[in-house]
């Protein structure tokens, strides 16, 4: 969504000097963590987060398609898919990943570039969504949602013929980090899926009722 900022300081009598505030490095861990944990349900908030993202992510690639918003460089239509639906699936085994237990949010939109997914997962507060109204997001919060369950969770991005994992954790210093940890040629068609490993054995019903209560409203799942 378009987000209104407000551009002009009012005159004030007597201020002769300004100071922008700042986040410290010894800090990034407190504030990077209060972030993460202002979802107080972290099941219901991965599914209505990761969700909108996954809606979001198709709704690009039409909007690009009917030249609502601009093509960017890295765009390759003939690698898009035309699916309006997002997939939301419970694996008991992620052979490639080593995961047993997880939840897959599948959507099918342009895709993300390397650059793209560090810029999505590794900044806190970016968005690509903030230059128009046709999408849902726009605060660059809900791609971080996993972190507030789970320590661990992992992103496979399909872009113009390549399939990337990436693994983003809690490292002992209780940053975020991101390590790209597989890579190979694909014929699938762009997209990009999170993978939510399930921490406890009853998770999974949670996730089950997560998703027929946030996504009552939602369309094509």
């Amino acid at each position: 969504m378009k987000l209104q900022q407000q551009h002009h300081v009012d005159e004030v009598i007597g201020v002769q000097k300004q100071h922008k505030f700042k986040i410290t490095d010894g800090s990034q861990a407190i504030i990077m963590d209060s972030l993460i944990n202002l979802y107080s349900d972290p099941i219901g908030s991965i599914v209505r987060e990761i969700t909108s993202n996954c809606i979001d992510a198709n709704r690009e690639r039409d909007l690009k398609l009917a030249k609502k918003i601009p093509m960017e460089s890295e765009d390759d239509t003939s690698f898009w898919s035309d699916k309006q639906t997002v997939c939301i699936e419970y694996i008991t085994k992620n052979t490639i990943l080593g995961v047993d237990e997880c939840m897959m949010f599948h959507d099918y939109g342009c895709g993300l570039s390397q650059k793209r997914v560090q810029d999505v997962f590794t900044t806190f507060g970016a968005s690509t969504k903030r230059d128009n109204n046709y999408e849902i997001g726009g605060f660059g919060l809900g791609a971080k949602s996993p972190l507030a369950y789970a320590d661990t969770f992992y992103v496979s991005s399909r872009h113009n013929g390549t399939e990337t994992y990436y693994m983003i954790y809690r490292n002992n210093d209780n940053v975020p980090h991101m390590d790209q940890v597989y890579q190979a040629a694909t014929d699938q068609q762009n997209g990009t899926t999170i993978i939510v490993p399930i921490k406890q054995r009853y998770d999974a019903s949670d996730f089950s009722s997560a998703i027929s209560n946030q996504l009552t409203y939602f369309d094509n799942i």
